[in-house]
């Protein structure tokens, strides 16, 4: 199978400013040290990203648990 540079699948890969040859399991084949740290500038940012997604999630779930849970807490009472 042959990938053209900087196409995965025939699209864009914007989130990279090199030419790059993606080989088999998303691997970069031939990088440069600068193309590296190009690259682990991307995935940074993707991990970032993710941090706020599962961060908001959390809360947001959290959150509708505790206004689910507390009509039921404040109406029972634990130590009578």
């Amino acid at each position: 199978m042959n990938l053209d540079r900087r196409t995965v699948h025939g699209k864009d890969v914007p989130y990279i400013d090199f030419d790059a040859v993606v080989g088999r399991n998303s691997t970069f084949i031939n990088l440069t040290e600068e193309q590296l740290e190009s690259l682990g500038g991307a995935e940074y940012i993707a991990l970032k990203l993710l941090l706020k997604v599962v961060a908001g999630v959390s809360i947001c779930l959290w959150s509708f648990l505790v206004m689910n849970d507390l009509p039921f807490f404040s109406i029972t009472s634990v130590f009578t």
